[in-house]
Order: structure tokens, then sequence, then C-alpha cells
């Protein structure tokens, strides 16, 4: 099984998502977010309601942010992924200090890290089943055990 990420954006940058969902992919990672694709013929009230599946679907949120008028969603996205206790994992402007968000300078810093989460995902028996979301959730607090290293910060 591979790590499911939901990546949340503001809408504007929807091209660049979807060259994000590329490196996922070369990561071995699994996009899942709908919303860059969305056209005309989706409303706002689907679009909304497909977000929040694919929130739910996802084992991590990654976040591509920027500040501004345009992050309406992106800010949406990032309550529904914590009150869901879905662990976010932060790149780009004016990061909040919140449990539950983890900082990353980069993208490319971001994706080492969730390619480390998603070994706790793969892991075969004794753990199989459904993914500890919770085991998740204290990676990005800095709380897991022994075994399950974090990739270094580099300065």
């Amino acid at each position: 099984m591979a790590l499911r990420v939901y990546v949340a954006a503001p809408l504007d940058r929807a091209a660049e998502v979807e060259l994000v969902y590329e490196r996922l992919l070369d990561a071995d990672l699994v996009p899942v977010s709908r919303w860059p694709y969305d056209d005309a013929s989706v409303t706002a009230e689907n679009s909304d309601v497909r977000r929040t599946e694919d929130l739910f679907r996802a084992h991590v949120v990654l976040v591509l942010a920027r500040p501004g008028p345009d992050s309406v969603e992106m800010l949406a996205d990032v309550e529904r992924a914590l009150m869901a206790q879905t662990a976010v994992v932060w790149t780009g402007d004016v990061a909040p200090s919140r449990p539950g968000i983890r900082v990353e300078a980069s993208i490319a810093d971001a994706i080492t890290l969730l390619r480390a989460m998603s070994d706790t995902v793969a892991r075969p028996w004794p753990r199989p089943g459904p993914v500890d979301r919770e085991t998740l959730w204290r990676w990005v607090l800095g709380e897991r055990e022994t075994s399950q290293e974090l990739p270094r910060r580099t300065a």
C-alpha cells in the first residue's frame, strides 16, 4: 500500500500541483486530490464534496502555501485535515504553528519526509491492515518510535 497524499494549494496553482503530482508518483506516492482537474462542469458544491472525499481518503496532506485571497480553499482543506487528525506537511510562506503541521523548507524536502512516512504505511506484518493515522500524526508532532527515524533536516 502506498501513502495517499492530498495536495492543498491556492486554486490558481493548479498547474503547479499537476507537476507536483508527477514528483509524488516518481517517489511511489499516490496523489488523491482531484480539484486541479475540476472544469466548468463541476459546481462549487460538488467541488467541495469532492475535496472533502479526497481529504478523507488521504493519509497525509501536502500544502503548497502562498498567502493571499486565493488561499481560502487551501486553508479550509487544512482545517478539515486537522479536525480529522490527518497529518499536514506544509511548504511555502507563512506556516502556522499548530499541532499536526510539520513545516518543510521545500517540496523536495517534503517529498523526502513523505517517502519516509510511506514506509510506515507499507510496513508488512505485524501491522497489516489500515494505516494507523495516529502514527503518522505522531511523526508530524515529532513523537515517534525509535525505529521510525525521520530524515534529518538540512540547514
